[in-house]
């Protein structure tokens, strides 16, 4: 469901979060997290292969759960392996 004002977006363990499309970086985590659960790998390179990648990886690497171990988690070993790697850049 897209609105003028929000964007939708399934996530992690069917929880549903209501984001704020002002916020493009915000978005661009959570997609990030939600393809490592699904091992959505050839989406996150897109991202991490574009000027994005940089800052969304500065948006969540201080955070407690990162989304290689997300992905490590969901059983996407190549797709965790990937994140840690990008890490080490």
């Amino acid at each position: 469901m897209l609105h003028a004002e929000s964007v939708t977006i399934k996530l992690c363990n069917n929880v549903l979060l209501i984001l704020d499309s002002t916020n493009p970086v915000h978005v661009l985590r959570l997609l990030i997290y939600a393809a490592a659960e699904s091992g959505a790998q050839q989406f996150i390179e897109m991202i991490f292969n574009s000027s994005a990648g940089r800052v969304v990886f500065n948006n969540y690497k201080d955070r407690p759960l990162l989304p290689e171990a997300v992905a490590k988690r969901n059983g996407k070993e190549e797709t965790a392996y990937y994140l840690k790697d990008i890490t080490k850049r």
